[in-house]
């Protein structure tokens, strides 16, 4: 049995030990509260700061479709009702002996849309840029619609013997004009706007990607021709049908290339011509009024021994 001094000492060591503990408890507590406060902080402020970033590059892309899309123009293509049934019965000759009906003068000279696709304009004097199977048409029309919804009548100034590329003309200046930027510069996994008439029915429709692949070889094929695309640009931003010749830009609001073909056989696959390809053939009809491309001749004889 212990003496009273010593359990008086006893007890008040336990009593320092429980108060030792406290403090190691609130110390430690303390200590946690705060670490947890700062992560706390550190986390919403990273979140702030991600949410600023995505409203920046929100912002950058409207201001950017909004300084394009001015330039960016439908194109209507139209023939006389009376040469669209030439073409399908050339010898007035009808296979199914379908009835056809027989068109009045007035019938036969009346305009019919038969296709249509995108452009842009590339000068304040009315040159517009696009693809040269958009405007493939013998003794056709051409209508430039614009951002406005105004129909300008266009002509075909020359097509591009050796890419899809072709310039129409329209009477007028003061227009407004796509920046053109520098193809050779483009990174795999920057950020693209595609800007044309979907479908053909919803005018400057916007999408947006990455550039996928860059100095693609792609053999684009339609009903009646094929096309290589050489070095193409390959996009997942959204392209359909009719967004043909519109305009491929980049986060500067510079046209790095023109809309051209999309895959049939995967999703979310594109092709587009490089613009600095195309610059060639829209300075050429500026100076000679043409797309002018160089020409080798050879000529040979067979010898006999």
């Amino acid at each position: 049995m212990l003496d009273r001094p010593t359990q008086t000492f006893f007890i008040i060591a336990l009593a320092f030990a429980a108060l030792i503990g406290a403090v190691s408890g609130v110390v430690a507590q303390a200590i946690f509260l705060s670490q947890h406060t700062v992560f706390s902080s550190s986390t919403s402020e990273q979140v702030d700061q991600k949410i600023v970033e995505l409203i920046e590059e929100e912002r950058a892309t409207i201001a950017v479709v909004e300084r394009v899309t001015p330039a960016v123009v439908s194109i209507v293509v139209k023939k006389e009702q009376g040469q669209l049934s030439a073409q399908q019965h050339p010898f007035g000759l009808n296979p199914f002996f379908v009835q056809q009906p027989i068109l009045s003068e007035e019938e036969s000279h009346q305009l019919v849309e038969v296709s249509s696709g995108s452009g842009f304009f590339v000068s304040e004097d009315g040159y517009v840029l696009t693809n040269r199977h958009v405007v493939d048409q013998p003794d056709a029309q051409f209508v430039v619609v614009t951002n406005t919804g105004q129909e300008l009548p266009a002509t075909l100034v020359d097509i591009d013997p050796f890419q899809d590329i072709a310039i129409l003309d329209v009477k007028g200046v003061g227009f407004p004009v796509a920046s053109l930027g520098d193809s050779s510069q483009i990174r795999i996994g920057q950020t693209v706007i595609a800007i044309g008439n979907t479908l053909s029915e919803f005018r400057n429709t916007v999408t947006k990607g990455v550039v996928s692949g860059i100095n693609r070889r792609v053999t684009a094929e339609s009903a009646a021709t094929a096309e290589v695309i050489e070095q193409a640009i390959q996009t997942d931003a959204a392209i359909n049908p009719g967004n043909s010749g519109g305009p491929l830009i980049n986060l500067k609001g510079e046209v790095i290339g023109v809309n051209t073909a999309v895959s049939v056989q995967g999703e979310a696959i594109a092709f587009a011509i490089p613009i600095n390809q195309a610059q060639r053939a829209i300075q050429d009809v500026q100076e000679f009024g043409r797309i002018v491309r160089p020409w080798l001749g050879v000529r040979y004889v067979l010898v006999e021994n």
